[in-house]
């Protein structure tokens, strides 16, 4: 054979397979032309991009709306309503009282003489035709409390004016409705809690005036002794003649300045408290997911509500004002902080909600004492659902039928898709996998930005600027999922999925199961709040089965699909965004009350990427089908950064801020301490004095160190030196305490002698010694001791239940705190005994029984500071506040 004959063969072999090779290359060139038609144009994605901000601002406006502030003028045309202006008037005269320290004169003599008058005024005014009766009284107690460690507190004195007005026909039953007038130091506590105070006054006046035809008693409560740890209410509701009719009570508090009040505890029985809230109310706003927060314990505090319900044995509802955070409990909680509409609108729930509970005459809901286990929210405040626990089964389990038969429909169709259903089910595994590791991916993004950001010391931006956690956590949340997402979406396009929408099925399936057994899960735990996973479970399942009726050809999807998507899971999203935002707008102000011990900034980091890696689930499987997904993730990545770069090169991230227009000062709490230390031959071995700084949030103290130089010397703590690390901290915060600093300064003169007086000891028992005590010193006290290796407390005359000891230990033996004040304006002795179980051959007359601190707190008046103290806070910045007082702690063995 010639050689052209040879290359015209060996060309012939090799034109073969490169024909092949171009049709492969034309067909995969089709089939590609063919994706790129059905994908979804961006502009379309865009356009949800934006509606979904858009939604945002929205829903955030929403959330802030409040009515218009009803003035004396208006009262002709609201003859039977609740004039704000009115309320405002009280408020005002309240506040104009200063800081209303329980013990103080200011507290005990001129905020119960002008609740008084005004409760006189209005009596002789509208109270013919009633018989309204009127108490103070003045009450001693004790009582446990599991509050943070664990505390007994012990009270004497406490006042309480309480208002009775009777049913026209004799009743059995009376609804109260509880405040509290007292305030912490320093605060003109407008807030917390005198608007309180006012609108009962004014509700006072409307039931009055309007002569309402009464079924039960009201009683109107205000107490003085709420942040003296709930004293005043237990003095109430376990000893007042009055307190056995009370069937139910609504309790009006505060952790913030103005907003909308809020619904956040109910129960624990009586379930017709919430229906008729449910019913009557103008302005709803309550939620289970705000009841569970609350009392899960990361917010800290807590209200008269526990008191009434644990010590009354009776249900009722908890109110609070939330937003605005920042004020509560500083000098800043002022009426310039309170809107109008914002009394208006408490105003008017409150007393649709009275006039709805008065209306019931069904006296077996009255005592109906069932377990109230209500599952309830408002829809973007417009109205409440609610249904009972015992329905949540039902509830559930045919949320997850209805979820699994549309992913089954969906795996029957997979032929239809083209795939089989085995390759679809294997899929659907893997997305579920890829899902889950895209949130963990986004959460340990989340994670070391906020760690840079310590290590930067660049924390905590967010707090005076609340937009900050869009830029730092929210965008980077949505770009890491849905980078994932498209990541081993486009490998299994590749490998086993044919098409783009087949593809986007299964990752829709998916997103779907993995709410389905969050919603299950809930259930079983008994997490109330699981409702949230309800609505996206329902709406989601019923999107699936719509849009596979209507638009069978996935090819063929397009805006008519895109809006249904919108319009049927926009729902949940707007629901569950409205959620989230009442959430971030009162946990961002509480990271500046939550001490060092914890860093906020991880916190605020894993909160915000759980909250929104959730609420963009069913958004990120949209890139999938979308013609350029790239520019979908690269977009937030690229705000992160440039937001990272002038929080870094700016003072644009700097947190905190003293304008009154946007408060958001950062918070001391300092105490000039005197500390003595006594052997066991009570002789003095050591004697020192200095501040003592409790730090409030991460950045403290080094933010001031500028403006104030002793900042510089400021050390941790040593809690190798007694009880609680021998500082005379207030409350058992065991966690709280070891994060704070001491500034060593000169010794002072302590106002009123702090002294503990070990006055004898006996046998009450073979192996029980009685050891008699006298405390002198100011009107607010902290006992803290524990009893040496072997000796056990076995009771006390604090109180007679048994006594309930700290959740820490102290050099593993059990410690006690004892929180005690008295309102009598002039110092009086406090007596006491303790009985230990001592072991046995104790020598009674010289064997040592305890370690035990007395901390005296001088909190209000001309004691409450020295010249030290007063010169240092003088230089602190004008975007900080503080509240300040002075303390002497005696540290003993006996």
């Amino acid at each position: 054979m010639d050689e052209p004959s040879r290359i015209r063969q060996r060309s012939g072999r090799n034109n073969v397979p490169e024909v092949q090779q171009q049709q492969q290359r034309r067909g995969q060139k089709e089939k590609h032309g063919d994706q790129q038609r059905a994908r979804l144009p961006n502009t379309f994605l865009y356009a949800v991009v934006a509606l979904m901000f858009t939604t945002f601002l929205v829903v955030t406006v929403l959330e802030r709306r409040l009515p218009r502030g009803l003035r004396v003028e208006d009262e002709p045309q609201h003859p039977d309503g609740f004039i704000a202006e009115r309320a405002m008037g009280s408020l005002v005269r309240l506040t104009g009282i200063g800081p209303r320290v329980t013990g103080s004169y200011e507290n005990e003599v001129l905020a119960v003489k002008m609740l008084k008058e005004d409760v006189a005024s209005i009596i002789g005014e509208f109270g013919s035709g009633f018989r309204v009766e009127v108490d103070v009284q003045k009450v001693s107690g004790a009582f446990p409390l599991t509050f943070f460690d664990g505390m007994t507190n012990v009270y004497n004195d406490v006042q309480n004016l309480i208002v009775k007005v009777n049913a026209q026909e004799e009743s059995p039953h009376t609804l109260m409705l509880n405040c509290h007038f007292d305030s912490v130091p320093d605060s003109p506590g407008a807030s917390d809690d005198g608007a309180a105070c006012a609108i009962l006054l004014e509700l006072l006046r409307v039931v009055l005036k309007t002569k309402l035809k009464l079924n039960y008693n009201i009683l109107f409560l205000f107490n003085g002794a709420e942040e003296n740890i709930m004293q005043a209410s237990h003095g109430f509701i376990t000893q007042h003649k009055w307190a056995k009719d009370v069937r139910a009570f609504i309790n009006l508090e505060a952790c913030g300045a103005g907003g909308r009040e809020l619904l956040f505890q109910v129960g624990p029985n009586n379930p017709w408290l919430l229906e008729v809230y449910s019913q009557v109310v103008p302005y709803p706003y309550a939620s289970t997911l705000a009841q569970e927060i609350f009392q899960s314990g990361v917010i800290p505090g807590d209200t008269d509500f526990r008191v009434f319900r644990d010590f009354g044995d009776i249900s009722g509802v908890d109110f609070a004002w939330s937003s605005n955070g920042y004020v509560y409990h500083t000098k800043y909680d002022t009426v310039d902080q309170i809107p109008l509409g914002s009394l208006q609108r408490t105003g008017d729930n409150i007393l649709a909600l009275l006039r709805g509970l008065n209306e019931i005459t069904d006296q077996r809901k009255i005592t109906d004492t069932s377990t109230n286990d209500l599952i309830f929210f408002d829809m973007l405040g417009a109205f409440m659902v609610r249904w009972r626990a015992n329905l949540t089964a039902v509830i559930s389990i045919l949320a997850a039928a209805l979820s699994a038969f549309a992913v089954h429909r969906n795996m029957r169709a997979a032929k239809r898709l083209g795939t089989d259903k085995t390759t679809y089910y294997a899929a659907m595994m893997k997305a579920i996998g890829v899902q889950c590791f895209g949130w963990v991916l986004a959460f340990a993004c989340c994670l070391t930005i906020a760690l840079s950001l310590t290590v930067l010391g660049r924390t905590m931006s967010w707090y005076a600027r609340p937009i900050w956690i869009y830029f730092l956590y929210v965008l980077p949340t949505l770009s890491v999922s849905m980078a994932v997402v498209h990541h081993f979406g486009v490998r299994q396009l590749k490998k086993s999925i044919p098409n783009i929408w087949t593809l986007f099925q299964v990752y829709y399936d998916a997103i779907q199961i993995l709410w389905t057994l969050l919603l299950l899960v809930t259930y079983t735990l008994g997490i109330r709040s699981g409702f949230i996973a309800l609505l996206w479970v329902v709406f989601s399942a019923v999107q699936s089965l719509i849009s596979n009726r209507l638009f069978p050809d996935a090819r063929k999807r397009s805006l008519k699909w895109l809006l249904l998507y919108i319009l049927l899971l926009g729902i949940p999203f707007v629901q569950s965004f409205y959620l989230d935002l009442g959430a971030i707008g009162m946990f961002l102000p509480t990271m500046g009350r939550t001490g060092s011990a914890f860093n906020s900034e991880i916190i605020i980091a894993a909160m915000i990427c759980a909250m929104f890696g959730i609420l963009f689930s069913f958004f990120c499987q949209l890139v999938l089908v979308a013609q350029f997904p790239h520019i979908l993730q690269r977009i937030p990545a690229s705000f992160t950064f440039l937001a990272l770069a002038v929080l870094l090169l700016t003072d644009l991230g700097f947190p905190y801020s003293g304008d009154v227009t946007s408060l958001a000062p950062q918070r001391f709490f300092i105490s000039n301490v005197d500390r003595k230390f006594y052997d066991e031959n009570r002789k003095l071995v050591d004697h020192d004095a200095g501040f003592w700084l409790i730090d409030m949030d991460i950045n403290t103290p080094e933010s001031v160190e500028m403006a104030v130089s002793e900042m510089k010397r400021a050390k941790v703590v040593d809690c190798s030196r007694g009880i609680y690390c021998a500082m005379p901290y207030p409350l058992p915060v065991m966690n709280f305490i070891f994060k704070t600093h001491y500034i060593e300064a000169p010794t002072f003169e302590v106002p009123i002698e702090t002294d503990l007086r070990l006055t004898g000891r006996v046998h009450v028992a073979t192996d029980v010694i009685r050891m008699n005590f006298t405390c002198t010193g100011p009107d607010h006290m902290n006992l803290m001791f524990a009893g040496l290796p072997g000796i056990e407390l076995q009771a006390w005359s604090l109180d007679p239940e048994k006594p309930l000891a700290s959740t820490h230990q102290y050099n593993g033996r059990n410690m006690y705190f004892v929180y005690y004040s008295h309102s009598s304006l002039e110092p009086k002795p406090w007596h006491f005994h303790l009985d230990f179980k001592v072991p046995p051959k104790f020598n009674i007359d010289k064997d040592l029984v305890l370690d035990i601190t007395l901390s005296g707190h001088f909190i209000h008046g001309k004691n409450k500071t020295t010249p030290q103290l007063t010169n240092l806070m003088s230089r602190f910045p004008t975007w900080t506040t503080a509240t300040y007082w002075t303390s002497a702690l005696r540290s003993y063995k006996f």
